[in-house]
């Protein structure tokens, strides 16, 4: 009996570089996922080095998995945004199923708590959309979170990309968010650009001021027939002034003899996945034809 009890406290605990929280994490968001039970998916974790697309492929072989129909369903709706903070600017995405949910208090919420756990993270090293997003969901109170709300409201949260910008010397960054969300850092679209001050910066805000208003006319302009135009020579806002000429005058007033455009970013929610598959919707909608 004893024997036993080690063992199972050596598959509760048998340790991947993770701690109790990250692994009670990964079980709750397996058993989910397949309607497992506690202790098959403890196993099946353990089995396959914590990796939660192994232990789905253990669970079926076994003929434990009840079903992954969330993993299936295709999350096209959602917000982008952007997280200010001391160590840099994050932009992520984060998707739902449904516009019905994406506007919801609590899908709201989740979408901050992304943005203060990511604080907590060195993402400098983190390459691509991918990586950082992944990086994003291994925090575990970010997953224990998107884990509860798939539970509260039967729809599939994905992270499905986001990119980290370092804090640098003489540097700004600022965004302009369309179709806003209740949450004005959120919304459908997303524009972030990086300003660079040379030689020496004296007047932060207005490097601050500029990044801003430029993003905002990245997101005006990119439905207009200038947007194949390089950055600095579009008309700036719809006016006579180019872009490079506005960023001149404003470089005055940072105290700086140049501003240069560094990363430029545009993201549209939803934008590139292909929606197929049935939707929680879809599948409520069937079973109640089928009652």
């Amino acid at each position: 009996m004893l024997r036993r009890a080690g063992l199972m406290e050596q598959m509760r605990w048998c340790s991947a570089g993770m701690d109790k929280k990250q692994m009670m994490a990964k079980v709750q968001e397996l058993r989910r996922i397949t309607s497992a039970g506690l202790m098959d998916c403890k196993k099946a974790l353990v089995g396959n080095e914590w990796e939660i697309d192994g232990a789905i492929e253990w669970l079926k072989e076994r003929g434990i998995a009840k079903a992954d129909k969330t993993k299936r369903r295709t999350a096209a709706n959602g917000l982008v945004g952007v997280g200010l903070g001391e160590k840099g600017a994050l932009v992520y995405e984060l998707n739902s199923e449904s516009d019905f949910v994406a506007k919801t208090d609590g899908f709201i919420d989740i979408f901050k708590l992304v943005q203060k756990q990511a604080e907590n993270l060195d993402l400098t090293t983190a390459k691509g959309e991918e990586e950082v997003a992944s990086a994003l969901r291994a925090e575990p109170t970010i997953g224990a979170t998107l884990v509860k709300g798939m539970a509260t409201t039967g729809e599939k949260h994905h992270i499905r990309r986001a990119l980290f910008f370092p804090t640098l010397p003489d540097t700004s960054y600022g965004f302009y968010i369309h179709n806003k969300s209740s949450y004005s850092a959120a919304g459908l679209t997303c524009a972030l650009v990086q300003l660079t001050a040379t030689p020496a910066l004296r007047n932060p805000e207005a490097l601050q001021k500029a990044a801003t208003q430029v993003s905002q006319h990245i997101v005006a302009e990119s439905l207009s027939s200038e947007k194949d135009t390089p950055l600095r020579e579009q008309n700036f806002m719809q006016t006579e002034k180019t872009v490079g000429g506005y960023l001149k005058g404003m470089a005055k007033q940072a105290g700086c003899k140049k501003i240069e455009i560094g990363q430029t970013l545009l993201w549209r929610c939803g934008e590139g996945i292909e929606v197929g598959g049935d939707s929680f919707a879809d599948e409520v909608a069937k079973m109640v034809k089928s009652a």
